[in-house]
């Protein structure tokens, strides 16, 4: 169990010091709920993953993220999945249409987990890591379809982005 806490003043406090570059928060790693809490801290307080991966790496930490695509687990299955009652009306047409969705993929992912797991460990014991591992062919035409927008979205600006420097 990892330990950390989000009050201002944990016990353990005086150990860590002072810093607005230390986020300590608790972890209980079989705790679902303190996991999400400690991520939305952790993203909240600084910001993007990739930020998070580089500054980790400053500290000879290494770490992958891992984007996976769709993969055929129980994700997806009755009892498996609860969807939140809606609440705001104007989106219902579109919220239905996307439970359709992913009713319908139920068993259909691409993906197969066992052999995600077996690719996990292969770049587990790579040195170094991957710092990015985009998992299945889904995920890597989503990754490339968003590196084509940006690169438009930053085409067209380009030029009024980089005017912004003091002169």
């Amino acid at each position: 169990m990892a330990w950390a806490s989000i009050s201002p003043r944990p016990p353990w406090r005086p150990a860590l010091g002072q810093s607005i570059d230390v986020l300590a928060v608790k972890l209980d790693v079989t705790s679902r709920a303190d996991a999400e809490a400690a991520v939305r801290a952790a993203v909240d307080r600084f910001g993007r993953i990739d930020v998070l991966v580089n500054n980790a790496a400053s500290f000879d930490i290494t770490t992958t993220v891992v984007n996976p695509g769709f993969f055929r687990t129980e994700l997806l299955t009755e009892q498996s999945t609860n969807y939140a009652a809606p609440s705001i009306e104007d989106y219902d047409a579109g919220r239905a249409r996307q439970l359709e969705f992913w009713k319908a993929q139920n068993g259909k992912q691409s993906g197969d987990p066992a052999k995600l797991a077996r690719a996990l460990i292969i770049i587990a014991s790579q040195e170094p890591p991957p710092r990015r591992f985009i998992a299945d062919a889904d995920a890597i035409a989503t990754a490339e379809q968003t590196v084509a927008d940006l690169t438009a979205q930053i085409d067209a600006e380009r030029d009024l982005s980089t005017s912004l420097a003091f002169d």
